[in-house]
C-alpha cells in the first residue's frame, strides 16, 4: 500500500477569507475537480475502539466509513489506515447498501467478500455518525489541497434528523513521502499551522458522545 502525508489545518469560519486570499495569490495552484458534497457514515465498535485509539494517540490506527458523493447513491466503503502523519485507505464498492439504517454486513460485499473477511469480519461495527460537507479541490504540482466547509454532523444512534454544525473549516494537504521537502517549502508562509484533526472525533464531541475539543 502507498502511504502519503495527510496534514490538516483547522480554520475558524471568520478566518477563511485569509485562505481564499492565500490561494488566489498562488499562481501554481489550480482547481482540480468541481466542488461536491461528501457524505460519510462512520462506524465503530460498541466501546468506540477507533475513537479511543485516536484520542490516545495510538500511532497505527484504523477508521471505518461508507462514503458517497452528492446524490450519487453509489457508496464505497473505506478502511483508513493511519501511521502517525502517514495514511492510506483501502476502498471497496458496496452492494445493496441501505441508506436508512446504514448497517454493514457481508451482504453489502457480495462482489468482494474477501474485503469484508479481511478488514471487517468479527468487528461488530455499528453506524455512529454521518458527516456531510462541501469540498473544494485544488492541486499544486505534486500536492493535493482540499478545503471542506459547511461541515455538519448527524447522530445515527438517535432516531431524529437533527444536525449539529461545526464552526471550523478544514484545509488538508496530501502528498507522497518523496515530496515532503516540496510541501514544506510551499507551505512555509501559509497563515495557519497543521494540527491533529479528525472530523469523526469532532463530530463525536459536538454530539456530546466523546470529549475531544
Amino acid at each position: 500500500m502507498q502511504y502519503r502525508y495527510e496534514l490538516k489545518f483547522p480554520i475558524r469560519k471568520d478566518k477563511i477569507h485569509l485562505v481564499d486570499i492565500w490561494i488566489n495569490n498562488q499562481i501554481f495552484i489550480k482547481k482540480h475537480y468541481p466542488d461536491r458534497e461528501i457524505n460519510s457514515c462512520y462506524y465503530d465498535t460498541p466501546f468506540y475502539k477507533t475513537a479511543n485509539d485516536n484520542i490516545a494517540g495510538i500511532s497505527r490506527r484504523l477508521k471505518f466509513r461508507s462514503r458517497w458523493y452528492n446524490n450519487d447513491k453509489k457508496p464505497f466503503f473505506e478502511v483508513k489506515i493511519k501511521k502517525s502523519t502517514l495514511g492510506t485507505k483501502v476502498i471497496c464498492k458496496l452492494d445493496d447498501y441501505d441508506f436508512v439504517n446504514k448497517k454493514i454486513s457481508v451482504k453489502n460485499f457480495q462482489n468482494n467478500k474477501d474485503y469484508f473477511y479481511k478488514y471487517l469480519n468479527n468487528l461488530e461495527l455499528d453506524p455512529v455518525i454521518q458527516i456531510s460537507y462541501i469540498r473544494k479541490y485544488y492541486i499544486r504540482n505534486n500536492i493535493r489541497i482540499t478545503l471542506d466547509n459547511n461541515i455538519k454532523y448527524k447522530d445515527l444512534k438517535k432516531n431524529n434528523n437533527s444536525l449539529c454544525f461545526d464552526n471550523s473549516n478544514i484545509l488538508e494537504i496530501k502528498f507522497d513521502k518523496i515530496y515532503l521537502n516540496e510541501a514544506k517549502e510551499f507551505f512555509k508562509h501559509f497563515p495557519f499551522r497543521a494540527k491533529r484533526n479528525s472530523k469523526y472525533l469532532r463530530g463525536l464531541s459536538h454530539l456530546k458522545i466523546a470529549n475531544y475539543i
